[in-house]
């Protein structure tokens, strides 16, 4: 093959779009869920890296990723998918994922008893450990990172992190400001959580969410 005909070639695959790559599944959807390029997601779609996805005002999704991981969007959300990467093999890789606003709800699997896994919120950034954690972003930008089970929850905000250990509680932290320490989640807010999710807007038969196991609850 000739010098011509291989630069040709490397010209043409550069300049071929990238195709994004599927790296979860939608387990549950109630409309309106939109994904990239304004397309509607539906139950058992796959949704991608870098994918953007917007819930209505009674929308909801829960995504499964490979690790065993479920995360769960409320209603009027905004999230990016930024990564995940997983080694099978090795339980080991990287779930990272950027919001804008709404609730959002993530309950661990095997990579997240390795590592944190982070959600960004603007200048805030979550990370968690095992477990199920809570993330509200509020129009103003103030965010509440909630700690339900698990081994760790972190909030950075403003070059300053605050963590907890102790079930049942919540790191919340204003704009501008730095995360305050942790404090008890009320059973009301626990309720008003889990209500977002598994008791919300009429379930159709195709949201069918996994069920939080609540005998790992804090006691209320």
């Amino acid at each position: 093959m000739n010098r011509r005909l291989v630069c040709t070639l490397l010209l043409l695959s550069l300049a071929q779009p990238s195709v994004a790559r599927d790296i979860g599944t939608a387990a549950a959807v109630q409309p309106t869920v939109v994904g990239e390029g304004e397309r509607i997601i539906h139950l058992n779609a796959a949704v991608r890296a870098n994918e953007r996805i917007v819930t209505g005002a009674e929308g909801r999704a829960q995504l499964l990723f490979a690790d065993g991981s479920a995360f769960s969007i409320g209603p009027g959300s905004d999230v990016v998918l930024d990564a995940f990467v997983y080694d099978p093999d090795r339980s080991t890789g990287k779930i990272a994922l950027s919001v804008t606003k709404g609730v959002f709800r993530f309950v661990g699997g095997k990579l997240s008893k390795e590592q944190p896994v982070t959600i960004s919120a603007g200048t805030a950034t979550m990370g968690i450990r095992g477990g199920i954690a809570f993330l509200t972003v509020q129009p103003d930008h103030s965010v509440s990172a909630a700690f339900l089970y698990g081994e760790e929850l972190t909030l950075r905000r403003n070059g300053v992190t605050r963590s907890t250990r102790k079930q049942g509680t919540a790191i919340d932290a204003e704009p501008g400001h730095a995360p305050r320490t942790a404090r008890p989640l009320s059973s009301i807010e626990i309720d008003d959580l889990l209500c977002q999710f598994d008791r919300g807007p009429k379930k159709t038969d195709q949201l069918a969410e996994v069920p939080i196991d609540r005998s790992k609850l804090p006691a209320r």
